[in-house]
């Protein structure tokens, strides 16, 4: 038995040391990250610690259940410098503010497929979700800018509500 028949190598998949939220507002960025985003299937053990700490699709499956369920809806991403939490939120952007059609989607569901590959049936529940579901209004605030969340938000609403057509 030979190693490429246990592995399959993720060959679009590449550390980005440097991606920021607004890279969303630009459609060839923004394609480009999403499909060299890697999620993550599980994460390394947090004993002796209060939080809980998952892989990027335990937390996309979370998100998606909070909506279905309508329980906790307060989420808070905690890891180090350079683990990509900005090309997390990014590709979260592009799956719930993205058309069910648009290319970015088609890419984010391709890309959870990945991982999944031993569970279809859990990477169905992302494509069904988000087809039953399509498009939610995102509002994206950044951290790198000099603005006060108060002061980013009335303008980041205001752009998500003529990002989305039905508003």
């Amino acid at each position: 038995m030979f190693i490429k028949e246990i592995v399959k190598l993720d060959t679009q998949g590449k550390f980005i040391p440097a991606v920021q939220l607004s890279d969303f507002d630009s459609p060839q960025d923004n394609l480009g990250l999403v499909k060299s985003y890697i999620f993550a299937n599980s994460a390394p053990d947090s004993q002796g610690k209060q939080t809980r700490a998952v892989g990027s699709i335990d937390l996309l499956r979370e998100l998606r259940l909070a909506y279905i369920n309508g329980s906790s809806n307060r989420f808070v991403v905690v890891a180090n410098y350079g683990h990509g939490k900005s090309h997390l939120a990014l590709v979260l952007a592009n799956y719930f503010g993205k058309p069910y059609e648009s290319e970015e989607v088609k890419e984010v569901l391709k890309r959870i497929e990945t991982p999944l590959q031993n569970n279809l049936p859990e990477a169905e529940n992302f494509n069904e979700f988000k087809r039953q579901y399509d498009r939610f209004l995102v509002v994206r605030l950044r951290g790198d800018v000099p603005r006060t969340l108060r002061e980013q938000f009335f303008p980041s609403l205001k752009n998500a509500l003529l990002e989305h057509p039905t508003t």
